[in-house]
């Protein structure tokens, strides 16, 4: 079992650097980062089981924009029933 930390963190003295060179800031859109700005940042863990043939995600969360939206809904998401989400090799 392995832990995978994926993260986005604004960082400020990157951001700034970037939003005065043209060539990244082109690629910046400054409403929307001032929108989320303040967040500071988001990190998920993830806990995965490699197998042999694959390998078994056991952190349980909502991933899809349609499963967050579910959860959030208060709707039925399948994948809460689930123990795990489980990827083979070659099948993706």
């Amino acid at each position: 079992v392995l832990t995978v930390e994926p993260g986005f963190y604004f960082v400020d003295y990157l951001i700034e650097q970037a939003l005065s060179e043209p060539r990244k800031a082109a690629f910046i859109n400054v409403d929307v980062l001032d929108a989320l700005r303040g967040v500071g940042g988001v990190r998920i863990e993830d806990d995965v089981l490699i197998t042999q043939d694959g390998c078994r995600v056991l952190t349980r969360v909502p991933r899809t924009t349609i499963e967050v939206e579910s959860v959030m809904s208060g709707t039925h998401w399948v994948a809460a029933e689930q123990p795990f989400r489980q990827y083979v090799a070659g099948e993706l």
